[in-house]
């Protein structure tokens, strides 16, 4: 998160994947979903113009996007994201191992933790 004069500038919430059954490295971690405000950034998104949405990772497409959240406050966004992963990390890894046809033998779900 970027904050200045006590306001929020920019936030970044991903969920994190990993197929290793014993993770050691974050090398074992991939980002498959992610929110993001980051209107300054080339390619990131400023919510109080395009709405809160989700970007989810396709192993060989183009990323997804997912709109129908509701309008949240930019200072309570970050949380609402967190919350949502949190409540919804089965579905989406489950979604993600549906697109990738190597997972067949593999996909171990594991949620890592938000915060440390």
């Amino acid at each position: 998160m970027k904050i200045k004069d006590h306001e929020l500038q920019a936030f970044y919430v991903q969920l994190e994947y990993n197929r290793s059954p014993n993770p050691t490295t974050d090398e074992d971690w991939q980002d498959i979903a992610w929110f993001d405000h980051q209107p300054a950034h080339q390619f990131g998104h400023d919510i109080t113009k395009e709405g809160l949405h989700m970007d989810l990772e396709h192993p060989t497409e183009n990323n997804r996007k997912v709109k129908d959240f509701p309008s949240i406050p930019l200072a309570d966004a970050p949380t609402f994201c967190e919350k949502y992963f949190d409540e919804n990390y089965i579905d989406i890894c489950d979604q993600y191992l549906k697109w990738d046809d190597s997972s067949a033998s593999t996909g171990f779900i594991q949620h890592r933790p938000l915060r440390q």
